[in-house]
């Protein structure tokens, strides 16, 4: 039976990748192997390490893997075996073949007792223990203060920024902006937060050639359609109309035409931005650009010149530059928001001589690649923790992979017999 279960089967030693289904699987393997590592490697609970995701976690984690030394133990105590108590099972065998059964209910009674001494938490938890601990190896100050809620900080920040450049910038950018919800100060905070909670995730900002002079353009050409329109407009529908007999009916049909003219007359009655967000003014005047309209004459026929015509091709290219320009800058303006969030968020807390669980983990993982004190930092860690069990691997960030990384995936960790288990989703 064992033989299917990859817990009581891998070496404890190395690098072991096991896969455990959601509910109780990963809980089950992660506490099967912390008996095994008690009894067959002879190990202290203050010796391994075990790490999850959650305070919630956590606790379940500890409360399972004492229930399970506890079973393994009673188990042990037995004058057979349990077959259905499948670790103690396993273990029975096994020290019946390794110096006895009394040799593992000692092991198990010292562990049970000086349970307390286990470290049982969440890689925030580790990582703020650790800095604090081997403060001198970490270069980390003895003594900050801990936010567990960085947002207000966060919130100010992108307030204070947004109002420094929009203050500066273009009217039609800032409309632009204001005009969308993805750039409200509740959607601009959770972008940063989430990119800046992704460890090293990183937004490649858009290179594009700015036209400075593009919006004053384009305004200013829409203005002078707009007159123009409103001063000529049953001249240019007469011009349209009388043109309808020789027009390609698939394309121009009288009553598409009188919509279409509708179209234009609301189009052209509303400001830069409403008709920047007005799809169907754009389509509006593409059809009634002069060389479209000659295109879809027969017989042919010459269109009859008029300004308008040739505006709204005009006015057609300049609306798609413009909005074109408009999303650029908006992209390039969240990339420069993210890079400056993440430094001020920084020089804020240091200031406050503070940390967040962002930070932790990225000091903890920046102080092992520090080329004096990493290796130090790297080989303290391995003597206190030769063993780690890490839950939900698959959530394991960049950042927090690096710390695994160079403490356990060494030469050094080798020579050592040191063991890493990563426990998670198939």
């Amino acid at each position: 039976m064992t033989k299917q279960i990859p817990a009581l089967n891998c070496p404890l030693y190395g690098v072991q990748l096991i896969e455990a289904s959601a509910g109780t699987g990963k809980t089950w393997t992660l506490s099967a192997l912390f008996a095994r590592l008690i009894v067959q490697k002879q190990l202290e609970v203050k010796h391994i390490l075990a790490i999850t995701f959650t305070k919630a976690a956590a606790a379940e984690l500890r409360d399972r893997i004492r229930k399970r030394l506890l079973e393994v133990k009673y188990t042990l105590e037995q004058e057979q075996p349990n077959p259905e108590e499948v670790v103690g099972d396993y273990l029975y065998g096994w020290l019946q073949k390794n110096g006895g059964k009394q040799l593992g209910i000692d092991r198990l009674h010292n562990a049970i007792v000086n349970f307390d001494e286990a470290t049982i938490t969440t890689i925030n938890g580790f990582c703020q223990g650790e800095l604090v601990e081997q403060a001198l190896a970490s270069g980390m100050p003895f003594e900050t203060t801990l936010i567990s809620d960085t947002a207000p900080i966060l919130h100010d920040i992108i307030q204070d920024y947004c109002r420094q450049q929009w203050r500066q910038a273009e009217p039609l950018l800032v409309n632009y902006f204001l005009s969308k919800e993805e750039f409200s100060l509740s959607s601009l905070y959770a972008f940063v937060s989430s990119i800046l909670h992704q460890g090293q995730a990183r937004v490649l900002k858009p290179s594009f050639l700015f036209n400075g002079q593009l919006y004053q353009q384009t305004e200013q050409f829409f203005n002078k359609l707009q007159q123009l329109w409103q001063s000529e407009k049953t001249l240019i529908q007469q011009l349209v109309l009388e043109k309808l007999p020789v027009l390609n009916g698939k394309k121009y049909r009288e009553d598409w035409v009188l919509g279409w003219f509708e179209k234009i007359d609301l189009g052209l009655s509303i400001d830069l931005m409403a008709a920047l967000k007005d799809k169907d003014l754009l389509v509006c005047l593409e059809r009634f650009a002069y060389s479209r309209l000659q295109a879809a004459l027969k017989n042919n026929s010459i269109f009859p010149q008029h300004r308008f015509f040739d505006g709204c091709q005009q006015l057609a290219e300049l609306l798609a530059k413009t909005d074109k320009q408009l999303q650029l800058q908006a992209i390039a303006f969240k990339c420069d928001l993210l890079t400056h969030s993440g430094k001020a968020l920084l020089e804020r807390l240091h200031a406050k001589q503070a940390q967040s669980f962002d930070m932790q983990i990225k000091g903890l993982a920046q102080a092992l690649t520090h080329a004096d004190t990493g290796q130090v930092l790297a080989q303290a860690l391995r003597q206190k923790y030769p063993v780690a069990l890490v839950d939900e691997f698959q959530d394991t960030d960049n950042y927090q992979y690096q710390i695994l990384q160079h403490i356990y995936l060494q030469a050094e960790a080798r020579k050592r017999n040191c063991a890493l288990f990563l426990v998670g989703d198939p």
